[in-house]
């Protein structure tokens, strides 16, 4: 069998599924971050790692101050997606030897500029030497308090789903310049008493295992979102478009599934 053949979600629970972990884990593998802390504590501690890949996440010759920025910012979503709020931050990066330094510099410039914005720490990381493309690798830590921290799990049938901005930006190369959507988040979490976070390649996998379908009734989609859709004929192989296109397309937006009486209290 190759990895090809069984897909990131399966590979990851095989790899997983026999991994010691001690008291304190709250939450391990399978949702965006790991949460770390007492069954009491006020406050939880998030984990977080990431990577972006030359020609897998960004392409050779791409702004690399942009790069940067995406780097950290993909893992700032993932805590976004916590309802949590980030803290300090370790950066991995393998570069060839023939690699320009001031695409390097550059590159930290953009976590740099990320990391000012959203009050985050750079306190180290690690340099190698790759024969192949550039690889970044992001390990970012962070908190949410003990009843604020959302977890992909707390979806319950007859939820609304929402999502936090416009779909199709990435098509425009958006996804090297997205916010992350932390503010949103602690409002969310604030303001609404059910809730989790999800992204969009999330939304097909965590209902299937809840044994709970999801319905559309309005996507917010601009110009290139619209195109994809127009290329397929039925409903039911649009809903896989929307799952197979919204990596691509949604510029780290966040979906969030709340109670309808939630969003009732709110609108009152």
């Amino acid at each position: 069998m190759k990895l090809k053949d069984l897909g990131e979600n399966r590979l990851v629970a095989r790899l997983t599924r026999h991994l010691p972990a001690s008291a304190d884990v709250r939450v391990g593998p399978g949702d965006d971050c790991a949460v770390i802390g007492g069954p009491r504590d006020r406050r939880w501690t998030l984990l977080k790692t990431d990577a972006v890949v030359e020609g897998i996440h960004f392409k050779p010759g791409e702004n690399m101050e942009r790069v940067g920025w995406k780097a950290l910012c993909r893992n700032l979503s993932d805590i976004a997606a916590m309802g949590g709020v980030p803290s300090h931050a370790l950066i991995t990066i393998a570069a060839r030897a023939d690699s320009s330094v001031a695409s390097l510099d550059a590159l930290y410039r953009g976590l740099a500029r990320a990391a000012t914005q959203f009050r985050t720490s750079i306190v180290g990381g690690e340099t190698s030497r790759s024969p192949g493309p550039l690889f970044v690798s992001v390990a970012l830590t962070g908190w949410v308090e003990r009843a604020r921290c959302i977890l992909r799990s707390g979806g319950r049938s007859g939820d609304a789903v929402f999502v936090t901005g416009r779909l199709g930006g990435s098509l425009r190369r958006k996804h090297l310049s997205f916010i992350p959507r932390l503010v949103e988040a602690r409002w969310l979490t604030e303001h609404l008493h059910d809730h989790y976070g999800l992204y969009g390649e999330d939304l097909g996998v965590r209902t299937a295992r809840k044994h709970i379908g999801w319905a559309v009734h309005a996507l917010p989609g601009g110009p290139e979102f619209r195109a994809v859709m127009n290329t397929h004929a039925d409903c039911r192989t649009q809903m896989a478009g929307v799952i197979d296109y919204f990596d691509q397309l949604a510029d780290h937006h966040t979906l969030w599934p709340a109670a309808n009486e939630d969003l009732l209290r709110q609108e009152a």
